[in-house]
């Protein structure tokens, strides 16, 4: 088995390019799905989803034992 190697440099900014290329910007995203978007591993995907939460750009909310969604706050919300 080969290592996956390092993730790529993404930006929050790239997490929230991902919300805004779908049809809809508004449906939430599990870090997983961010993580696939982005071709990054899913705790990369996390840590820049937690950051955008801290500065306020999207929130999330906790959706089963393990389980937590993201989408774009009202106040980012451009539609």
């Amino acid at each position: 088995m080969g290592d996956r190697g390092p993730d790529p440099e993404y930006t929050p900014d790239d997490v929230l390019d991902t919300f805004s290329q779908r049809q809809d910007s508004r449906e939430p995203l599990t870090a997983q799905e961010v993580a696939d978007m982005l071709s990054c591993s899913r705790p990369k995907a996390y840590e820049l989803l937690k950051k955008l939460a801290e500065d306020d750009a999207i929130s999330s909310k906790k959706v089963g034992a393990r389980a937590k969604v993201w989408w774009i706050s009202e106040s980012q919300d451009t539609d």
